[in-house]
């Protein structure tokens, strides 16, 4: 092999990858716990509707458990509103077009890299009424059930 063209991975290269992938894991979770818990105490309508949920389906001797998930409709619309409001990453991951093509008036030509701004997706006011003030029925309103879909 020719040794110019050969790429050594020195261990420093394998702790920043794996570096990386652990802050990618953890870090955006934990900003969305922040961020939920800095919604629902700035919101003490929203604390109180969601303490009572808890405590109607959980109760107070156990903890949550991934079965609760289902009927724990209103911390569900609260996760959503939360990310809604303040996505761990404000831009999606970046997609390739694949041809030409036209979206909301704008002319995308293939092989072009586009990114999406998710946080002004989810404050644009043509899309969301009251788009700046943290409200978990809004995800609740637009079923019409009980059910709220927990695939964000």
């Amino acid at each position: 092999a020719d040794n110019d063209t050969e790429f050594q991975i020195k261990r420093k290269h394998i702790k920043g990858v794996i570096a990386d992938m652990f802050a990618a894991g953890t870090d955006t979770s934990s900003i969305a716990i922040e961020w939920g818990m800095s919604e629902v105490l700035r919101n003490p309508p929203v604390l109180k509707k969601l303490q009572e949920e808890l405590e109607r389906v959980v109760g107070m001797e156990r903890m949550v458990q991934e079965s609760d998930l289902p009927s724990l409709v209103y911390l569900q619309a609260v996760v959503k509103e939360t990310l809604r409001l303040h996505p761990p990453g404000p831009l999606a991951i970046p997609h390739l077009s694949l041809e030409d093509c036209s979206v909301s008036g704008y002319e995308i030509p293939g092989g072009t890299c586009v990114l999406l701004n998710l946080w002004a997706i989810g404050r644009n006011p043509k899309s969301w009424e009251d788009a700046e003030s943290f409200k978990p029925e809004r995800f609740m309103e637009k079923t019409g059930a009980e059910e709220v879909d927990v695939n964000v």
